[in-house]
C-alpha cells in the first residue's frame, strides 16, 4: 500500500525565538496534557521518546546508525515538541518503507515495546 494519499499531521514550526510560527498548537498541548496526566518529567519524555525510536526503526529495518537523532538543550519544551515532530515525520518515512499505513506501523511498534 502507498502511504502517498495520507496527510502529515499540521505542527507548529518552530521559530529560533522558540515560538510558533503558527497559531496551530495542538502538538504542544496534546504534549503538555499527556505528561501532565501521566506526571511525566521532560527527561523521562525525551528516554520515551528515544525508546519509540529505536522500536520504530527495528520495525521499519532502518539503520539507526544513519538516521539522525534531535538535538536537545536549547528548552526542555521545545526539545520535546521537536522531538515529536521528528517522530510523526519519521512514522511517516517508516510507513513508506514498509509499504503499509501508519496505523499498522504504530500497532507494531506498540507491540515490539510492550514486548
Amino acid at each position: 500500500m502507498s502511504s502517498s494519499n495520507i496527510r502529515p499531521p499540521r505542527f507548529p514550526t518552530i521559530t529560533s525565538s522558540g515560538g510558533p510560527h503558527k497559531k496551530e498548537l495542538s502538538l504542544e498541548l496534546g504534549l503538555s496534557v499527556w505528561m501532565q496526566r501521566h506526571d511525566i518529567a521532560y527527561d523521562d519524555c525525551r528516554a520515551a521518546m528515544l525508546a519509540i525510536r529505536a522500536a520504530l526503526l527495528e520495525v521499519a529495518g532502518m539503520d539507526a546508525a544513519t538516521e539522525p537523532v534531535p538535538l536537545y538543550g536549547r528548552s526542555p519544551e521545545l526539545d520535546v515538541a521537536n522531538f515529536a515532530a521528528y517522530l510523526a515525520d519519521l512514522f511517516f518515512r517508516a510507513s513508506a518503507r514498509v509499504e503499509c499505513e501508519v496505523p499498522v506501523v504504530i500497532g507494531k511498534v506498540g507491540q515490539l515495546l510492550a514486548s
